[in-house]
C-alpha cells in the first residue's frame, strides 16, 4: 500500500511541477504581451528611400505605425542630425488640412506617412553638416502628446544621402580639375602668343636694321 501511495505522490509532484511551469510560462508571455503594447516606445518608424519607376522621381518617406491598443496623438516627427531637429510635422498638417493645429492622431493599429523631397532634406542636412562630405548618426523621430520621443536610425536614407554627397564632391573635384586644365591651356596659349609676338618684333627689328644699313651703304656710294 505504501508503495502505491509513494508512486501516486511522485506522480502528483511531477504533475504539479508541470502545471507550475505552464502557469509561469503563460504569465511570462502575458507580461511580454502587455509590456509590448503598453510601453512608452509604442511607435514603429520606417525611414525609406523611394523612386518612381515611371518618372524616376526620388523621394524619402516616413511611415509611423501605432503599435498600441489606444489611439496615439503625436506633436512632432522628422529627423535628428548633428544635434538639430528637422521637423516635418507642420508640413504634414498643411498637406492634410487637419483641424488639429498642434497634433495629429494615429488610430490604434494604423499609421500615417509623409513624403519628403529628396533634395530638400539633403540641402537642410548639408546646412547642418559643417562642411562634412559624409554624414553619421541620422535618426528619424516621433514625439507623442506626453513629450515622449521615439528614435530609430535612418540608415537607408543616410546611405542615399552619402552617395549623393560623394557624387557631388566627385563632380566638384572634376570641375576644379577641368578648370585647372583650362587655366594651364590658356597660360600655354598666352605664352606661345607672347613668344610669337617677340619673334615677330625681333624679325621686324632686324628688317628695320637691315634697311638702315642699306640706306647707309647707298648714301656712301652716292657720296663717292
Amino acid at each position: 500500500m505504501w508503495e502505491y501511495l509513494i508512486e501516486y505522490i511522485e506522480l502528483a509532484i511531477l504533475i504539479a511541477l508541470v502545471l507550475i511551469l505552464l502557469i509561469s510560462l503563460r504569465i511570462l508571455l502575458q507580461n511580454r504581451f502587455i509590456s509590448m503594447h503598453f510601453s512608452n516606445k509604442k511607435f514603429n518608424i520606417q525611414a525609406l528611400y523611394l523612386i518612381d519607376p515611371h518618372n524616376k522621381e526620388e523621394r524619402f518617406r516616413l511611415n509611423i505605425f501605432n503599435n498600441n491598443f489606444n489611439d496615439a496623438r503625436v506633436v512632432g516627427f522628422g529627423f535628428l542630425y548633428n544635434n538639430q531637429s528637422i521637423d516635418y510635422f507642420n508640413h504634414y498638417l498643411e498637406d492634410h488640412k487637419t483641424s488639429k493645429k498642434n497634433s495629429a492622431v494615429i488610430q490604434t493599429r494604423s499609421s500615417i506617412k509623409i513624403d519628403i523631397d529628396k533634395n530638400n532634406l539633403i540641402d537642410v542636412i548639408k546646412h547642418y553638416s559643417d562642411g562634412r562630405r559624409q554624414i553619421f548618426g541620422l535618426e528619424a523621430f516621433v514625439i507623442d502628446a506626453l513629450g515622449m520621443t521615439t528614435k530609430v536610425p535612418a540608415n537607408e536614407i543616410s546611405t542615399v544621402i552619402n552617395r549623393q554627397l560623394k557624387a557631388e564632391d566627385d563632380a566638384l573635384r572634376e570641375k576644379r580639375r577641368e578648370a585647372l586644365r583650362q587655366e594651364r591651356a590658356e597660360r600655354r596659349k598666352r605664352e606661345m602668343e607672347k613668344r610669337q609676338l617677340n619673334r615677330q618684333r625681333r624679325k621686324e627689328k632686324r628688317a628695320r636694321l637691315l634697311m638702315k644699313i642699306k640706306k647707309i651703304r647707298f648714301r656712301k656710294k652716292k657720296d663717292k
